[in-house]
């Protein structure tokens, strides 16, 4: 018995009633870093780091002296000066007569362990790029501001978001970035240490800042948050020294005053998102406080969604022919119109859906279905009975970036032979910023297909007369914001006259959106009569 103790892995330790050492095993000598003579003779004490907390020995005299066996761990300190974590299990031994006569102690060296688990713990808690509580952290650190909160208190959560990261990455690349975010997470560290608030990183270009509660009234409480806002952009706008290099950031920011009805932690935060993405749609550089009309906005844009795809399975959307005619009167081409037709809510107008079908996959989708019965129509008995020169249709910018569009036109002439030439797809100045190259090749394959195409609200945009002459153009269409008021010696006459000769000088079609007066029309027919 003796040797098998002697060889335990665990260390033993027994000490008489008075706690002087009588016996440790070599598990403990090699553990502790002493040898058994040193420790014979010895209080347990040679091993105390100072690291234990009072409370554990009282606990641990406590249990013993009631003749229980006492359970815990301690932090101690081998002979080389090393804290280790130990977890012990010390037991009394009484004699016949009732007595305490000695303790015998296992202990298991659980440092690694101990240390593995801050590991985890730290992974599960903080983000390892910058050190920060993560989401995770934050979301338990809000829960506890909320249910700490008394009665007239209101604090703020702030999401800031770096502007244009991810174009940073594409540039200077990821290990790039990353230094940039740490840099931006000290800047924020030494501005919420100042505040007296808490910091957070939430992963990638997103932190949040959670303010604690104080009595206020809620309006007073905004413009406190509006200003704070306002100073916060400013301190990221400054300067940023990294790598040789100096760079000016800037961010977003989504803020929400607490507490909210039925608001927890998680729906603090969507609520702070929700107002970011609402300052998102300024640009960089601004800052939104959340009403409760963002969040109704964002539910009926989810709504609406939903119901879209419904539309797009049920067969739920119409393809509007809009008349164009020429100088005479007579109908030459016409502009298909998208509209949905819902059951239950009528019309909806585009205005509502195509916004929202822009800012996810659905507009695709939508093209797809559009150019189909575009496709239908040219084909149709009733157009090769009364031809026109061109049906127009409106194509999303994403679909020349990231979509399949010369798939789907051949895929469409090889199924329905219609003239190529007659369908004409209108393309925004907008499209030219996308990716231009890729537009343009876009473009070009298709234009070898015999599609022609037409450049809408011509003069509302940003394309340049250089790249007009690149694109494989057959038409531009005047904007009617121009053609309103025409004719009446304004500057619109010049803009619609300058237009006019673009158009000639490049042999172009010319379309003039909205004419409904007669001298709208004259002026028009004067100087381009066909």
């Amino acid at each position: 018995l003796e040797t098998a103790v002697d060889q335990s892995n665990e260390c033993i330790i027994i000490t008489d009633a008075k706690g002087q050492i009588e016996y440790v095993n070599k598990a403990f000598e090699w553990i502790t870093g002493y040898q058994r003579d040193e420790l014979v003779g010895s209080n347990p004490r040679i091993l105390k780091s100072g690291l234990t907390q009072q409370s554990v020995y009282h606990e641990l005299w406590d249990t013993l002296n009631q003749g229980k066996t006492w359970r815990g761990e301690l932090l101690n300190q081998r002979k080389d000066g090393r804290v280790y974590t130990v977890y012990s299990i010390i037991t009394p031994v009484y004699n016949e007569q009732g007595e305490c006569t000695h303790y015998i102690a296992v202990e298991d060296d659980i440092t690694e362990r101990k240390a593995d688990e801050q590991r985890l713990h730290y992974m599960a808690y903080y983000e390892t790029l910058t050190g920060l509580p993560n989401r995770l952290h934050m979301t338990q650190i809000i829960d506890q501001a909320l249910a700490s909160l008394e009665e007239g208190e209101l604090g703020n959560l702030l999401l800031v978001d770096i502007d244009r990261l991810q174009q940073i990455n594409d540039a200077r690349g990821h290990e790039f970035g990353n230094r940039l975010v740490q840099a931006f997470a000290e800047r924020m560290k030494q501005w919420t240490e100042q505040q007296g608030v808490q910091l957070a990183h939430l992963g990638a270009d997103l932190f949040a800042v959670l303010f604690p509660p104080q009595v206020s009234k809620r309006e007073v409480a905004k413009e406190k948050l509006y200003e704070t806002c306002e100073a916060l952009l400013t301190v990221i706008r400054k300067p940023i020294p990294l790598d040789g290099d100096v760079l000016t950031m800037s961010a977003t920011i989504g803020a929400v005053v607490y507490p909210q009805k039925g608001g927890n932690a998680e729906q603090l935060l969507r609520r702070a998102e929700t107002a970011l993405h609402k300052a998102k749609r300024y640009g960089g550089n601004h800052f939104a406080v959340y009403r409760q009309q963002y969040g109704e906005e964002i539910k009926r844009q989810f709504d609406v969604e939903r119901m879209l795809r419904h539309a797009l399975k049920n067969d739920e959307l119409d393809l509007y022919l809009q008349s164009q005619v020429d100088a005479t009167g007579k109908v030459v081409s016409a502009e298909g119109l998208v509209r949905w037709h819902h059951p239950e809510q009528g019309l909806i107008s585009p205005g509502v859906f195509i916004p929202i079908a822009e800012r996810s996959d659905l507009i695709l989708s939508i093209d797809r279905w559009v150019l189909q019965r575009a496709a239908q129509i040219l084909a149709s008995k009733e157009i090769a009975e009364n031809p026109i020169d061109a049906l127009s249709v409106n194509i999303s910018a994403r679909h020349f970036v990231r979509g399949d569009l010369v798939h789907v036109v051949s895929k469409l002439l090889e199924n329905y032979h219609f003239k190529p030439q007659q369908l004409m797809i209108e393309v925004t100045e907008g499209v030219l910023i996308e990716d231009t190259d890729k537009v343009i090749e876009v473009m070009r394959e298709l234009s070898k297909l015999g599609i022609r195409f037409s450049i809408d609200d011509f003069g509302t945009g940003y394309s340049s007369l250089a790249y007009i002459q690149k694109l494989p153009v057959s038409e531009l269409k005047i904007d009617q914001s121009f053609v309103r008021s025409i004719g009446e010696k304004t500057t619109h006459d010049a803009l619609v006259e300058t237009i006019l000769s673009i158009g000639e000088h490049l042999d172009l079609r010319m379309i003039a959106e909205g004419v409904e007066t007669e001298r709208e029309a004259r002026f028009l027919t004067e100087r381009c009569p066909t």
